[in-house]
């Protein structure tokens, strides 16, 4: 594979060590004459992705999901920009690692298709899709504290639920927040995915049944509002999507799949 266009996305530097990943990237393309172009993360937009053969994003797990949702198709390579500060679950290497990694890409790319999740809203007649989930999708309430009440819908079963907010995840999020929520960890390739309803309040009038458990590819979670409060968030991230008791949201698997360099 010829990589006549690189692009490289990073986190603004908060340390000497930050400042240092970047500089080592950018000379290790400059070694190989290779092209680049390079930009801090917030003046990311979706064709500047576009065309490229190669993204490398410097930062930590947070850098890596935020960028991932205007990727397609393209490779993508995460260089932990800080391995004292950053967890990087999904960096595939760091500072002392990257040459190598490098090198060893330039000769033989390693890609595994990483499964994400796609929600649309439907909401009066018109379909609204919201970005890719790499890891996972959270429907709740717009404040912690509040109840969440709404009907889930899947495998011709329906229930109405009462609960802190549910999550839906991929494999990759597997190893994120569900995890801490109680879901499975799963291979990070595995053709899975899983929900857990979080806190399900259970009392006098009310038994949940639909709490957690996997869906395949091929099948989908529906979630109706039972109130206006409720929010659906992509991968933590910051933007929130406001729905309504007007709403239907619908959760499967995406066909785009994002091209992981192992």
């Amino acid at each position: 594979m010829k990589y006549n266009n690189i692009l490289i996305i990073y986190m603004k530097p908060n340390s000497e060590i930050e400042h240092n990943t970047i500089k080592k990237v950018v000379d290790t393309i400059k070694k190989y004459k290779l092209r680049y172009k390079i930009i801090e993360r917030s003046f990311i937009k979706k064709k500047i992705c576009c065309n490229q053969d190669l993204i490398i994003i410097i930062g930590g797990d947070g850098t890596f999901l935020r960028v991932s949702h205007f990727i397609d198709d393209t490779p993508i390579l995460g260089v932990n920009a800080n391995v004292q500060k950053k967890e990087g679950f999904l960096m595939q290497t760091n500072i002392s690692t990257f040459e190598k990694k490098f090198k060893e890409i330039i000769k033989n790319i390693n890609i595994i298709d990483i499964d994400r999740l796609e929600t649309k809203i439907i909401r009066k007649n018109r379909q609204i899709k919201l970005p890719l989930a790499l890891n996972e999708v959270f429907i709740g309430h717009k404040l912690p504290y509040k109840m969440s009440r709404y009907r889930i819908m899947l495998k011709q079963k329906e229930e109405f639920q009462k609960s802190s907010g549910i999550i839906i995840g991929t494999a990759i999020g597997s190893h994120a927040w569900i995890s801490s929520a109680g879901g499975k960890r799963l291979p990070i390739n595995k053709k899975l995915f899983q929900y857990v309803v979080r806190e399900p309040y259970e009392g006098r009038l009310h038994q949940h049944k639909i709490t957690k458990g996997f869906f395949k590819d091929k099948e989908e979670i529906t979630i109706i509002p039972e109130s206006n409060n409720l929010i659906i968030n992509i991968d933590s991230l910051s933007e929130e999507f406001q729905i309504t008791k007007e709403d239907i949201v619908i959760i499967k698997s995406s066909d785009r799949s994002l091209k992981y360099i192992q």
